[in-house]
Parts: structure tokens; sequence; C-alpha cells
């Protein structure tokens, strides 16, 4: 998801715009994700292109427009059709994208697990990170207080790169920089009657481990511009995300995206890590992924 504004980087001019993606339905709260989507291009520097999957009729192409006159400050901006199965019309249309962006529900139901929403298929299935907004502001601010989830192991420099690049761009109060470590070696010991001070120390020496990769990544990312908090989560993968997101009051937490669609039965019905979090946004979540080419 670079960020790409050739006014502020004269190394860059003569490049052409990235493209942000933007996922219209028939919903009440879509002005709202195009109000969003529109003050996040111009942040980020990207070109904005709307689509509906569904039939175009001239009705609800009348309807659209209306919708986006009443919803950009800027003029044009014109509406693609298509019909298919939603997920796969988008991860078709964004392969030349940076970025998708759409509307998206605070919680599943009982069985969202199973029956997932759109904007999770989406979330699971685009071919570029893809940006949820449970809650569109009517009056869109930049998003102040982020928290990025690292994987503990094998943290991705690109995904940081792209995390500190959309930090610089909104001018954050705040970068969270998060790990979660999951104690199952601690859980394992306890049933195994292991000695619980050797395994507390493992897992103190495993997080400290985890924070020194980190921190070698950051300096190597010259993120020093940019406001940074470091915190190692100690729980369950996913849930402490959601509640450090909550204590924090962030507007955007940003997570690697699933690898892939399919789950099985067990991972549906004990979701963890980011299947847990898109089953309970706390805030806008932007699924991250790297782009794939087509």
């Amino acid at each position: 998801m670079p960020v790409s504004n050739p006014q502020d980087d004269p190394g860059v001019v003569g490049r052409p715009p990235g493209e942000m993606l933007v996922l219209l339905a028939l919903s009440p709260t879509s002005g709202l994700v195009a109000r969003e989507a529109s003050r996040l291009s111009r942040s980020l520097g990207l070109r904005i292109r709307f689509l509906h999957v569904g039939a175009r009729t001239p009705a609800i192409h009348r309807r659209f427009q209306t919708l986006l006159e009443h919803s950009l400050t800027e003029p044009g901006g014109d509406v693609t059709f298509r019909t298919g199965r939603i997920e796969d019309v988008v991860a078709e249309e964004a392969q030349a994208s940076d970025l998708v962006v759409l509307g998206a529900l605070e919680q599943e139901g009982p069985l969202g697990a199973f029956f997932s929403s759109v904007a999770r298929r989406v979330a699971r299935t685009a071919p570029c990170p893809t940006l949820l907004l449970p809650s569109p502001n009517p009056n869109p601010e930049p998003f102040r207080r982020l928290v990025a989830v690292m994987d503990p192991s094998t943290p991705s420099p690109e995904m940081l790169r792209d995390v500190l690049e959309l930090a610089r761009a909104e001018q954050v109060e705040m970068l969270h920089v998060v790990q979660e470590l999951e104690l199952p070696a601690l859980n394992l010991a306890l049933e195994e009657g292991a000695d619980l001070d050797q395994t507390e120390e493992e897992r103190r020496v495993n997080a400290l481990a985890a924070r020194h990769r980190l921190a070698n990544l950051l300096e190597d990312c010259q993120a020093d511009q940019v406001p940074i908090r470091v915190e190692s989560l100690a729980g369950r993968e996913g849930l402490e995300a959601i509640r450090y997101s909550q204590e924090n009051s962030a507007d955007l937490l940003i997570v690697p995206a699933p690898e892939r669609d399919q789950s099985t039965v067990l991972e549906r019905l004990f979701p963890r890590g980011t299947d847990l979090t898109l089953l309970n946004l706390p805030c806008a979540l932007l699924a991250w992924r790297p782009r794939r080419t087509p």
C-alpha cells in the first residue's frame, strides 16, 4: 500500500499514482464509506475508483451518481458495475489496486465464523490490503492512533514499511506496534506437570527475543520520525489485539491478512489471530498483505 504523492517527493515525479478500489453497496452507509475513502485517497495520493457488484439499471446508476455527488468534495467519480460472486469480482478488479475499501459490521452473528459477511470474505481473498470501515465518520478525520500487530517470530519488513508510510501520511499521534505472544507452552507444561518457574522463564526469553527482532526491524526501516510505542501482549492471539485497541482508543487496527479463504471446522469453531479479530472489529481495520502480481 505505497503512498504515492509526487508533490511531496520529487523522486517519484512522473510515476503514475496508485489506485484505491472502493466497494459500494445499496446501503445507508455507502455515502459515508465513499466520503471516508475520498479523504484517505487524498492523504495517500491514490486515485479512487468505485465498484458495485450487481446489475446496472438506470435507477440504481442514478442513485449512485447522486450518492457520489453528495459525498465527494471534488466533482467526478463514476461507478463500475459487475455481476458475480462479490469476493471473486473484487479479486479480479483489484489486481492493479493498492488498497480495497468497504464498509463492514462491527460484529458477526453467532454463526459468523461459518457464514462470513462480504467484508470478511473480501479481506480474506483480495490481492492487496483491505480496509474495513465499521463506523465511517460523517466528517472524516485522519487516523491518529494506530495499532499494528506484527508477527513475533518473523515480523514483515514490507508490512512495517507500509505501516510507517501510512503513519507519516496521516500524521499520527501514536503508532502502537504490538506483538501477541500466546502461551501454549505454559498450558502444555501445566498439563504435563513441568516446572512453572522454568516455563515462565522460557516465556520471558521468547518475549525478549521477539522484542529484539522488532527493535532491529524498526531501526532498519528508519522509524525515528514517527512516535512509536512497542508492546508485547501475552494471551490469546487476536483477542489481545482487540483488547489493546479498545484500551488505547485506536481508530485503526492493522493486522496481517489471513493467508487463505478456507479454514478447517476446528479453526472456525475456535478462531484465533486475524480470523478472530475480523469477527469483532474494535475500530476500522486494515488487513494487510503484500500485493499479489496478476
